[in-house]
């Protein structure tokens, strides 16, 4: 019951970046509900772990032993105090959490290139990024 590495590692690389230039009216409607909730990096969190998926949100209770595996992946992928929230607003009912990589990727370009006007080194961006050096100079031709 691992979070996928990409999750997790992908958001805390460059979402702090991202988060900052992402507005909740871009988000679909459940991700915006979930950013009010928990906020923008959490809720693209969810989105990058669960989305295209239809997860199970279980009721929240004290005895979380008895969790279903997405109650389970949720808490690992937002923590306890956010996957209550969750619980408390949808719990017991069936969500479908869409993808946001199209947003995502074009909120990251759009950042990439602003560091590009800024002088930022190709090779800083790319490990601020997570990309390669060819990624970011294919990112910032592409204007």
């Amino acid at each position: 019951m691992n979070v996928p590495k990409r999750g997790a590692e992908a958001i805390k690389s460059c979402n702090d970046t991202i988060c900052d230039h992402v507005r909740p009216e871009q988000l679909p409607c459940i991700l915006r509900k979930l950013s009010e909730l928990i906020g923008i990096k959490a809720a693209l969190s969810i989105a990058d772990v669960f989305g295209g998926e239809k997860i199970y949100v279980a009721r929240w209770s004290p005895d979380m032993s008895k969790q279903g595996k997405d109650t389970a992946r949720l808490i690992q992928c937002i923590g306890n105090d956010s996957a209550q929230k969750v619980c408390d607003l949808f719990g017991g009912s069936h969500i479908v959490i869409p993808s946001c990589k199209n947003l995502i990727r074009e909120v990251r370009n759009k950042s990439i290139r602003a560091d590009a006007h800024s002088k930022i080194k190709r090779g800083e961006m790319a490990h601020k990024y997570g990309l390669s050096v060819r990624q970011i100079r294919r990112i910032i031709s592409d204007t």
